[in-house]
């Protein structure tokens, strides 16, 4: 493994694997937020404002199916129904993948009038 797939690793996955789930982890993934928001401001929120850990981690555990007893009641609902709503559109999209396409599609198909002119018209044998 050369030097250059590592650094290219590291920054498809600039906070490793941590386990949200762990306090120790969550206080890495905070402070390693924190400072890419330093470095890039704007990127993650707008500038001058801090990130939302709650509502993130609060989307987190919704998404993961862990323990959302500690965060508001409102909060995990919306999350729940977002994501109730994103999985009914993804199992209708996959529903109409097998279909096949309705309507029909003229584009490129009808050459122009000047092409169609210098096509008819009788050629000598070289051009």
């Amino acid at each position: 493994i050369n030097a250059e797939y590592m650094g290219a690793r590291d920054a498809a996955q600039p906070f490793g694997k941590l386990d949200l789930s762990k306090e120790e982890d969550r206080r890495q993934f905070e402070a390693e937020t924190n400072r890419f928001i330093k470095i890039y401001p704007g990127t993650l929120v707008r500038e001058g404002e801090s990130f939302d850990f709650k509502t993130f981690y609060a989307g987190w555990a919704v998404f993961n199916k862990k323990d959302t007893s500690r965060f508001d009641p409102a909060l995990i609902e919306s999350f729940q129904q977002k994501l109730a709503q994103a999985n009914s559109q993804s199992a209708q999209l996959k529903a109409l993948e097998g279909e096949k396409a309705k309507g029909e599609n003229f584009v490129g198909t009808i050459l122009p009038r000047f092409i169609r002119e210098r096509l008819n018209r009788p050629r000598a044998f070289f051009n």
